[in-house]
């Protein structure tokens, strides 16, 4: 039958019913080097420098981050005490589900350099993972709050592939060696162990992160940033004895430091190993973590892997 054939009471109700159709349904995006897929809200892509998605012109992010072990432990720390240490104040928590599992969503705020910042973070997982989804945006731009809020509670990942490949989407390479294993991946650091887990048995087994900064940061003078970024390393005493030397990395300005240090839950003797590699606006920072008996032989293959680094594909 011709179209202008058609009754117009017909033209009308097809009108209506397109009216009431849902909206085609959102295409979950797996985010890189993770298993976890999410609905980004519009103008947001996925970010060159970290596991996640990000707004340049909001100042806005989507950070992702899989950890080993219960969700349930993260979850017990997620108070307002805890959260206030790191320099947030909490505003709103409340239990979701997330993959069939409980699931911590909260809404807390901060200051930095100068500018407050909102953040909706997520916690969710099992026994045996955690899955902590963190976004971020200025209090100016709260026109986001909504949006991004659903965009954690879409968060899902059964129908991820079994194994991801954990340098997909890095700016960077780092090769593992014989002694020291590739364990994984935390956001946009990579781990290497001795045993190749990412939680040895053995306190006293060597261990190394190395990743990149996930925004600007200029650096006119490498030696110094370095020792101030090292004195800033968690979870660890004091350093003393320190020992630097310039280096280059990649055609990179870079500077390496060795220096003894403890636990500073064991107070267990420790030496620490750091190198920081500076371009333009991006700094590539390795530390490793070894015993002082073992350390002669394991310093070695930090520089080794460290001596492996090359750029893909910095941010323009």
């Amino acid at each position: 039958m011709a179209f202008d054939r058609v009754p117009m009471r017909w033209i009308l109700v097809l009108a209506l019913l397109a009216l009431l159709a849902p909206p085609a349904a959102a295409v979950p995006t797996r985010v890189a080097g993770t298993k976890v897929s999410l609905d980004p809200p519009p103008g947001f892509i996925p970010s060159a420098r970290f596991p996640g998605f990000e707004n340049s012109a909001n100042a806005a992010s989507i950070i992702v981050t899989e950890l080993p072990g219960p969700a349930s432990d993260m979850q017990k720390g997620m108070t307002g005490e805890a959260l206030a240490s790191r320099g947030m104040t909490l505003i709103h928590s409340e239990t979701v589900k997330i993959e069939g599992q409980p699931a911590i969503l909260l809404q807390a705020s901060q200051s930095a350099a100068g500018t407050g910042f909102v953040k909706w973070m997520l916690v969710a997982g099992d026994a045996k993972k955690t899955v902590m989804i963190v976004a971020a945006y200025p209090e100016a731009a709260k026109e986001l709050a909504m949006a991004l809020r659903a965009t954690l509670l879409s968060a899902s990942w059964s129908g991820a592939p079994r194994k991801v490949n954990p340098y997909e989407g890095l700016m960077f390479r780092v090769d593992p060696t014989p002694k020291l294993k590739l364990a994984g991946r935390v956001g946009a650091l990579l781990v290497f162990s001795e045993t190749g887990s990412m939680q040895p048995s053995n306190a006293a087994d060597a261990m190394m992160v190395v990743g990149n900064s996930i925004s600007d940061v200029k650096i006119d003078n490498v030696e110094t940033f370095a020792r101030v970024r090292a004195s800033k390393t968690t979870r660890i005493g004091p350093l003393r004895n320190l020992q630097g030397r310039a280096v280059t990395a990649d055609r990179l300005k870079g500077y390496e430091l060795v220096g003894e240090t403890n636990d500073l839950k064991s107070g267990q003797a420790l030496r620490m190993y750091q190198l920081v590699v500076a371009d333009d606006k991006n700094y590539y920072l390795a530390q490793g973590f070894v015993s002082p008996e073992h350390a002669a032989v394991m310093i070695p293959e930090f520089r080794k892997i460290t001596g492996s680094f090359r750029r893909l594909h910095p941010p323009k």
